[in-house]
């Protein structure tokens, strides 16, 4: 196996990212990050569960004079300063893939088309978190977070309870695994 191959299978792009319930560091206590960039060099990701209590419409009426169709909240992507970002769904915009029809974008013109238009699914994000050349593993190793392949449905859905359901989930998982389970079966009673 090449150092490629290497890298590819060990980055947490397109992953969940979901703090473990001792946590406690108050910028990701109870949050689910997604994991936009990660290679030896660090990574870079989005917490999804920290919706603000300041619109779109708030931040884009003092950025630009175009109208802005997007009444939905901000979310705050985590503690270092960054620019307006988005996750959205719509491929005629385009931007990074993060997930097959998922896709980030921080481009004037694409952020500007998703919010007049008010594309949707999409979610808006000011700041980001980001670790440095192996930061993230050290953490990982010292039991700070739990990873989960992340899906469409996840990076658009409420917050509320968000953070619950993903360490379900994960727990789920784990224990189908030592069982050397794949997954259930969507019809239990076919067994």
């Amino acid at each position: 196996m090449s150092d490629s191959d290497n890298k590819q299978r060990s980055s947490l792009e397109g992953h969940l990212l979901v703090a473990a319930p001792e946590l406690r560091d108050p910028n990701f206590a109870r949050s689910v990050v997604l994991i936009i960039h990660h290679n030896s060099e660090g990574a870079f990701g989005l917490v999804l569960t920290q919706a603000t209590n300041v619109s779109v419409e708030q931040v884009w009426s003092k950025v630009s004079e175009s109208t802005c169709r997007t009444r939905d909240a901000i979310y705050r992507g985590g503690p270092v300063d960054g620019p307006l970002m988005a996750l959205h769904a719509d491929g005629d915009v385009g931007g990074n893939d993060v997930l097959p029809g998922v896709y980030y974008s921080v481009a004037a013109e694409h952020l500007e088309s998703l919010i007049t238009r008010n594309a949707q699914p999409a979610r808006f994000f000011v700041g980001y978190s980001g670790w440095g050349e192996g930061q993230l593993e050290r953490e990982m190793q010292a039991g700070g977070w739990l990873t989960a392949p992340a899906r469409a449905e996840d990076l658009f859905q409420e917050s509320e309870g968000f953070w619950e359901a993903t360490l379900r989930r994960i727990a789920g998982q784990s224990v189908l695994k030592s069982m050397g389970i794949d997954e259930f079966p969507s019809d239990l009673s076919a067994n």
